[in-house]
């Protein structure tokens, strides 16, 4: 009985001498949090600026090895990979659509590049019904550049090049017309692995003279393959 007591008191004095530890512990930090609040608030800011710019900071005083949010570094080139089309209605009788594939790149999850090939259909109405027939006088090819800037907005710049010929039957030319879109696009997520799009813009480099387009304004739907 006497050894099983006086081990119960060494365990309590154990005891008792963690708690003193604690205590102690606690009011030193306590003090310190109050003699250096300044400078860890200062760093908490830091921090937390921080965590909103990048997802990884392995060493705060060289943000060269850190990750950023908007980083698609290390991600497989298929994750990069922009596939999509866009169409645009170009005139109403007959009906006249521009269908156009796109191909591009993603710089990171707010920007990216890309090329697009523009091809011309037109839809016509009669007795028979509806009618789609070929028209070859009109194709071309375009580059793009997009950049978020507000949640699912974006902003759109795309230079093209348009070919159509011109001119009569006994003496056609094909001409090749430049064009210059500006505008602003918005993102519509519709299922798991597609987004539509809605892109307005203005055609600086229009001329009536070309009959390429019959209005500056484009207005342009399309979609992409998400992943």
């Amino acid at each position: 009985m006497k050894k099983e007591i006086e081990i119960t008191q060494e365990e309590l004095k154990q005891m008792q001498s963690k708690k003193e530890m604690k205590q102690k512990m606690a009011a030193r930090a306590k003090a310190f949090i109050s003699e250096h609040s300044e400078q860890i608030q200062e760093a908490q800011t830091q921090m937390g600026e921080l965590k909103q710019k990048y997802t990884a900071v392995p060493n705060s005083n060289d943000l060269s090895t850190a990750q950023k949010r908007n980083s698609l570094r290390g991600e497989s080139f298929w994750k990069r990979l922009v596939i999509g089309g866009n169409l645009n209605i170009t005139e109403t009788n007959p009906i006249s659509v521009d269908f156009s594939p796109v191909l591009g790149w993603k710089f990171n999850k707010l920007s990216e590049i890309g090329i697009t090939g523009v091809y011309r259909a037109q839809f016509g109405a009669d007795n028979g019904g509806i009618s789609t027939f070929e028209n070859n006088e009109v194709y071309g090819y375009s580059i793009f550049v997009n950049y978020v800037i507000f949640k699912n907005f974006f902003g759109y710049i795309e230079g093209g090049n348009i070919s159509q010929i011109s001119g009569t039957e006994e003496r056609s030319t094909r001409k090749w017309h430049q064009s210059l879109l500006m505008g602003i696009g918005r993102k519509f997520k519709v299922a798991k692995y597609l987004e539509m799009q809605a892109i307005l813009s203005y055609n600086f480099l229009h001329d009536n003279r070309q009959g390429v387009y019959d209005s500056p304004i484009v207005f342009k739907t399309g979609f992409r393959v998400l992943k």
